[in-house]
């Protein structure tokens, strides 16, 4: 099961703004394969953000609303993106500030700034921007004991 439904996002926006942009063969119904395709993006996003901290299996099972919250902002924002026709005077999605917010609350999540009340015991949060933390030199010296280097490398 997907983080959003159909019904989230005709919820959210009602259901003639999600068959404006989500009927593709204009017969006037939201198109499977494209809301497949956006709950695949939106399932993907998600789960590389939090697969990390929660199991998968979790998430899915019992999907708090927060991660369905987030998961229908994230559909919105991916859904105006399929239609630049009707993008705002700013060149602008009229649902990009929802996507950016939602992307915002699952780097807090990840970061361990916010939490999922779903785990009793979460992972540590991931390091989220990639950043190398480099050992001290008082770390990285290597122990010289009878002529050999010992630095819990294995010796050889």
């Amino acid at each position: 099961m997907s983080y959003f439904l159909l019904d989230d996002l005709r919820r959210a926006v009602g259901r003639d703004i999600t068959v404006r942009f989500l009927d593709d063969n204009g017969d006037g119904e939201e198109d499977e394969e494209a809301i497949q395709h956006l709950q695949d993006a939106v399932d993907s996003q998600i789960e590389v953000r939090l697969g990390r901290l929660y199991s998968v299996d979790t998430l899915r099972t019992n999907t708090p609303p927060t991660v369905r919250a987030i998961g229908t902002d994230l559909a919105l924002a991916m859904m105006g993106e399929r239609r630049p026709e009707f993008d705002g005077a700013d060149g602008k999605s009229q649902f990009w500030m929802r996507g950016k917010r939602a992307t915002d609350l699952l780097i807090s999540i990840q970061k361990g700034d916010a939490r999922l009340d779903i785990d009793a015991n979460p992972a540590k949060p991931g390091n989220v921007f990639g950043g190398v933390r480099v050992p001290s030199s008082a770390e990285t010296k290597p122990l010289i004991t009878d002529g050999f280097i010992r630095n819990g490398s294995g010796d050889f």
